[in-house]
């Protein structure tokens, strides 16, 4: 009774409603991911506190996160893949990209470094190396 109606309904009308933007996106996010669980894991940071240099290059980042989104996009669905994984690698094992997944604000689990997957042609690799280093050349034929 403190308000007409005409008051109550022009109040209604222009009723505020909270909607927060979600936080954008950073580049490389499974990577900083990844970074602070491995940074937990060595223990000491909540007394002690660390300090860590990452090796991620943003641009080789953006270019990993762009052709992992068009590999999918264009040969996921022929395969029956709608996720994949990317890792680049320095020599001496910096990595300079990790894409854990085609969306990180859609699923933020990193299918770079927490997928269980079968080993597979990875083991190749020890098998025709101590050939090679028996004497094997790669024109020899071994049974495998």
């Amino acid at each position: 009774g403190r308000i007409g109606p005409e008051e109550r309904d022009e109040a209604l009308a222009a009723v505020a409603a909270l909607v927060p933007d979600p936080p954008p996106t950073r580049a490389g996010s499974h990577f900083a991911d990844w970074v602070l669980a491995e940074l937990s894991a060595l223990g000491g940071a909540a007394t002690e506190g660390l300090t860590a240099t990452a090796t991620l290059d943003p641009a080789m980042q953006a270019a990993a996160e762009r052709v992992l989104r068009d590999a999918i996009a264009t040969q996921g669905p022929a395969a029956g893949a709608t996720q994949a994984a990317l890792v680049a690698m320095t020599p001496d094992g910096r990595v300079r990209a990790m894409v854990g997944g085609v969306d990180y604000a859609e699923s933020q689990f990193n299918r770079a470094t927490e997928a269980w997957r079968q080993p597979g042609s990875a083991f190749k690799l020890f098998v025709y190396l101590a050939a090679l280093a028996m004497g094997a050349t790669p024109e020899t034929t071994i049974l495998d």
